[in-house]
C-alpha cells in the first residue's frame, strides 16, 4: 500500500451482476489489488502478469459467463 499497511497482499474479484459505464465503455469484471508496496518494489511486472489473462475482451467475457473462483484461479 502506498499509505498504511497491508497485512496480507491479495487480489479481490467481483463480477457486477449489470454491467457499468466507465468512461466510454460498459465494465462488468472489477480487480483491485491489496499489494504491500515493498512486495511490489520486488515484483515489478504484477500488474502485466494480472493483466495477461484478461487482456482481450472475449477472456474477460468468459471470466463474467463462468462466474467461478476456479475458473479465474485457473487463468493465473
Amino acid at each position: 500500500a502506498i499509505v498504511g499497511k497491508v497485512n496480507k497482499s491479495c487480489i479481490f474479484v467481483a463480477i457486477l451482476k449489470n454491467p457499468i459505464k466507465w468512461f466510454h465503455t460498459e465494465v462488468q469484471l472489477v480487480m483491485m489489488l491489496s499489494i504491500d508496496k515493498n512486495v511490489l518494489l520486488e515484483h515489478e511486472n504484477i500488474f502485466l502478469d494480472i493483466y495477461e489473462p484478461v487482456n482481450e475482451l472475449y477472456k474477460v467475457k468468459e471470466i463474467v459467463n463462468n462466474r467461478s473462483l476456479d475458473y479465474i484461479k485457473k487463468q493465473y
